[in-house]
C-alpha cells in the first residue's frame, strides 16, 4: 500500500524522530508509520470535504516540531453528479401564483471546479410549457400562468449533463419535482341544466317536495362547496342547504288554457373566500289535473295463431285503452312490461299499440303459448300519471307437420322353439309431436304372412297369432312390417320391419378359450383406443342359430381405464394411466349368448411399463454447513443432498454433479455418488473468492 505523503524533518542532532498526529483525526481515517502518512479507510465526498491534521514531530527534547496536513477530498471523476434531497423535490403553488422564479435545484457532488461545464434541463412533465429552468443555475420559474382546474399536479422530470470529464463523456442523473397546485375560488358554481325545467301537476299539494336544484363548482374543497340556494317567488320555495324545491302554502292561480309556465330566478352561492354566486332561471310548468287512468276493454286478451305461418314484419294483434282525460293526461302510450316471453315481442310505435315479434314463425311443437303483459300509461307530469296492465295470452294452433316416428329404425326379437299361442313379444313405439288427432296414433301390421302375429292398434303390443315350431330346421328368421299413422287431415305414416327369429333351446353356455389373459407390459403413456388384447368365447348354441356372443367389462380394479367391444371383444385403453398410481389392472370379463342366461367368466390382468416421465421432484437438504475455512483439506463434507423421483427409479440410477456458473472448471469442491458435497483438490482461498454460489443437479439417466 503506497502512502499518501512522505513527512521529511531534519535533527542536527541525528537522532530518531518520532510523528504524532496530534488532531483533525476523529473519525481513524489515517495513520502514521514513522514518516509516512497513509489512509486507513474510505473517504466520502458527500459526508466531508476536507481534513486538517495537526502532526508533531519529537526528539530527544521536549520541544516538538509542529506541522499541518490537509487532505482534500474531490469526487471520483467515473461518478456521476448527484442532486440533493436524492433528486426528489415537491413544490406546492397556488394557481395566482406570479410569474417567476420558484426553486433552485442543485448538486451535492460534482467532479469539477467549475460550474461551466454542469448544464440543466426540463425533459418531460411540462406538458403545456408553463415552467423554465435555467440551464446554467439550475433555478426552476414559472412562466406562465396555473389553472388548478385544468391541471391539478406536475411531475417535472430535470436531467443535470456533466461534461467535465470529457465532452464526449457526458454523465448525467436526473431528479423529479413534484408540483402540487393549490386551489383559490376563481369559479362561480353552476346549475345543472336538468334542475332547471320543472312541470307538475295543478293539484300538487302544498308544501310538497317536486325537484331538486343541482349546483356545482369546479373549484375544489371549501370554493367547491354549496352553501345556501335562494329564490323568491309565492307559488314555490327552496330549502337553503340541500336544494329541494317544493310549493308554498299559496294554491297556484289557473291559467287560461291547460298550462301555466312561471319562470323565477334562483341563486347559489359556494363556501369559498371570498364567496361566489351562480345564477339561473328555474322554469315550471303547471299542468291541468289527471282524474282518469287508461282502461283496457278487459282484464285479459287471448289471441290464436297457426304454426308455420309467415309472421316477420305483420302486426300480430292491436291492444287499446281509453283515457277520459284532455290532452296529455288523456293521451295514452303503450309498453311491454311483462311475461315469459318478453323479449320476443315489441311495439314499433308506442302511440298504436300494434304488437309485433322477431320470431319468423310460430313453431307449436318448440313453443304451444307465449305470456305477454302490456301496460297503457297516459302522458300526464311525472309523478302524477297514471296506468293500467292487462295480461295477454297467444296460443298456437297446431298443424298436421310431423311424421310419426318410431324409436328404433327395425325390431327384432328371438323366441324358442317352446313358444305358445298369445306370448308377448317386444311391442314397439311410435312417437308425434303434433298435438290432438294429429298426434294420435295407429298402429297396424302393414305385412303379417300367415297371420302369424296380432297388433294392438293403440298401444303397439305385438302377440304371437300361434305357435311356430323350427322341424328340422336350425333356426327360422320371420320378418314382418308394422305401420303407424296418425289421425290427421291429411294424415301421416311410417313403416319399420320387425324380424322374428326361432331358436332352438339354449343348452350350452358360451366359453372362453383361456380362463386368464395376461398382458405382461402395457407402456403407461398409451392413449385412448389403444388395442390392449382380444378376449374370445364360444357357444355352440349361438353358432348354429347364427347369433354372436357379447362381452363385457363386469368388475375389476381400474375397469374404468378399458372398455371392450360388444362383439369383437378387443379390449381398449379408455382412460389415462399412470403406473405409478396403478401398476396392475385386474378385470373381470363375461362372454353372453343375447337370447339365453348362460355366462361364462374371465380374468384379465395387465401390467404397466413405467415410463421415465417425470424429472425428480425433489432435492431435500439433509445436511448443509453455511461457511468452511479455507485452506481446508481435501475430503471435508460440506452438505448431503437426497434425490426422489415420481417415477420410482432405484436410488443407484440417480446421479448428481455440481457446476459453479463463475468456473468451469470448479476443483475447489465435487459431489459424489451418494450426494455428499466434499472439498475439492484445490483449496478454497478467502482472499481469492470468499462466496460460492453452486448449482446442485439430480438426473434419474
Amino acid at each position: 500500500v503506497q502512502p499518501l505523503l512522505r513527512l521529511t524533518c531534519y535533527d542536527i542532532d541525528s537522532v530518531s524522530l518520532l510523528y504524532v498526529i496530534q488532531s483533525g483525526n476523529d473519525q481513524g481515517k489515517f495513520n502514521l508509520s514513522g514518516e509516512e502518512l497513509f489512509l486507513i479507510s474510505a473517504l466520502n465526498y458527500t459526508q466531508q470535504t476536507s481534513y486538517t491534521l495537526s502532526i508533531s514531530v519529537f526528539d530527544n527534547s521536549t520541544m516538538p516540531q509542529l506541522l499541518k496536513v490537509r487532505v482534500v477530498v474531490v469526487p471520483d471523476p467515473e461518478l456521476p453528479p448527484v442532486f440533493t434531497q436524492d433528486g426528489r423535490y415537491s413544490l406546492a403553488l397556488f394557481e395566482n401564483s406570479p410569474l417567476g422564479d420558484i426553486f433552485q435545484v442543485s448538486l451535492t457532488v460534482y467532479y469539477t471546479s467549475s460550474l461551466d461545464v454542469i448544464q440543466y434541463s426540463l425533459i418531460s412533465g411540462d406538458q403545456y410549457n408553463q415552467f423554465l429552468i435555467n440551464s446554467s443555475t439550475g433555478v426552476l420559474s414559472l412562466r406562465s400562468s396555473l389553472d388548478r382546474e385544468r391541471v391539478s399536479s406536475y411531475i417535472l422530470s430535470i436531467m443535470v449533463f456533466d461534461k467535465s470529464v470529457h465532452p464526449i463523456m457526458i454523465r448525467t442523473a436526473l431528479a423529479t419535482m413534484m408540483v402540487t397546485v393549490l386551489d383559490i375560488n376563481d369559479n362561480n358554481p353552476t346549475f345543472t341544466p336538468d334542475s332547471l325545467t320543472i312541470t307538475i301537476s295543478i293539484d300538487t299539494p302544498q308544501s310538497s317536495p317536486i325537484s331538486t336544484l343541482i349546483c356545482s363548482d369546479l373549484d375544489s374543497g371549501e370554493n367547491s362547496t354549496i352553501a345556501s340556494y335562494s329564490l323568491t317567488n309565492d307559488y314555490i320555495q327552496v330549502e337553503s342547504s340541500s336544494g329541494v324545491v317544493s310549493t308554498t302554502d299559496n294554491v297556484f292561480p289557473l291559467g287560461l288554457g291547460p298550462l301555466l309556465v312561471h319562470q323565477i330566478n334562483v341563486e347559489c352561492v359556494d363556501a369559498g373566500t371570498p364567496t361566489r354566486t351562480g345564477s339561473a332561471v328555474l322554469e315550471i310548468t303547471v299542468r291541468q289535473s289527471n282524474s282518469h287512468s287508461p282502461q283496457f276493454s278487459d282484464s285479459f286478451l287471448t289471441f290464436e295463431f297457426e304454426e308455420n305461418i309467415f309472421v316477420t314484419g305483420r302486426s300480430l294483434f292491436q291492444v287499446t285503452a281509453s283515457d277520459d282525460d284532455t290532452d296529455l293526461e288523456g293521451a295514452v302510450f303503450y309498453s311491454l312490461t311483462g311475461g315469459t316471453d318478453m323479449n320476443l315481442f315489441f311495439l314499433p310505435v308506442s302511440e298504436f299499440g300494434y304488437v309485433h315479434t322477431v320470431l319468423t314463425q310460430f313453431d307449436r311443437e318448440n313453443r304451444c303459448c307465449y305470456d305477454l303483459q302490456i301496460t297503457a300509461i297516459d302522458r300526464a307530469v311525472e309523478g302524477f300519471q297514471m296506468s293500467s296492465t292487462v295480461s295477454v295470452s297467444l296460443n298456437i294452433t297446431d298443424e298436421n307437420d310431423n311424421t310419426p316416428t318410431f324409436v328404433q329404425f327395425m325390431y327384432f326379437a328371438t323366441i324358442f322353439d317352446n313358444n305358445t299361442a298369445g306370448m308377448d313379444l317386444p311391442p314397439v313405439q311410435c312417437n308425434d309431436p303434433d298435438s290432438g288427432n294429429n298426434g294420435y296414433i295407429v298402429y297396424s301390421l302393414s305385412y303379417n304372412p300367415n297371420d302369424l302375429l296380432s297388433i294392438n292398434p293403440g298401444t303397439g303390443a305385438v302377440f304371437l297369432n300361434s305357435p311356430i315350431r323350427l322341424g328340422s330346421k336350425p333356426s327360422i328368421l320371420l320378418t314382418f312390417y308394422i305401420t303407424c299413422e296418425d289421425m290427421g287431415v291429411p294424415p301421416l305414416s311410417s313403416i319399420v320391419s320387425y324380424s322374428v327369429q326361432i331358436a332352438p333351446l339354449d343348452q350350452h353356455a358360451p366359453m372362453f378359450e383361456h380362463d386368464a389373459y395376461i398382458v405382461s407390459s402395457l407402456p403407461e403413456s398409451s392413449l385412448p383406443e389403444t388395442f390392449v388384447v382380444q378376449v374370445k368365447a364360444t357357444d355352440q348354441d349361438a353358432i348354429n342359430a347364427g347369433r354372436q356372443i357379447e362381452y363385457r367389462i363386469s368388475s375389476g380394479i381400474g375397469s374404468d381405464h378399458f372398455t371392450i367391444g360388444l362383439i369383437s371383444g378387443n379390449i381398449t385403453v379408455n382412460g389415462q394411466l399412470n403406473a405409478s398410481l396403478i401398476a396392475a389392472y385386474n378385470l373381470i370379463v363375461i362372454a353372453t349368448d343375447p337370447t339365453s342366461t348362460l355366462v361364462d367368466e374371465a380374468s384379465v390382468t395387465i401390467y404397466l411399463f413405467d415410463i421415465n416421465e417425470h424429472a425428480p421432484v425433489e432435492i431435500l437438504f439433509v445436511q448443509l454447513n453455511i461457511s468452511i475455512l479455507e485452506n481446508s483439506p481435501p475430503g471435508i463434507e460440506i452438505a448431503l443432498f437426497v434425490c426422489r423421483d415420481i417415477d420410482d427409479i432405484l436410488p443407484d440410477n440417480i446421479t448428481y454433479s455440481i457446476i459453479d456458473p463463475m468456473d468451469a472448471l470448479l476443483a475447489e469442491f465435487i459431489i459424489n455418488a451418494n450426494g455428499s458435497v466434499l472439498t475439492g483438490p484445490n483449496s478454497a482461498d478467502c482472499e481469492t473468492r470468499d462466496v460460492y454460489d453452486l448449482i446442485i443437479i439430480c438426473n434419474n439417466n
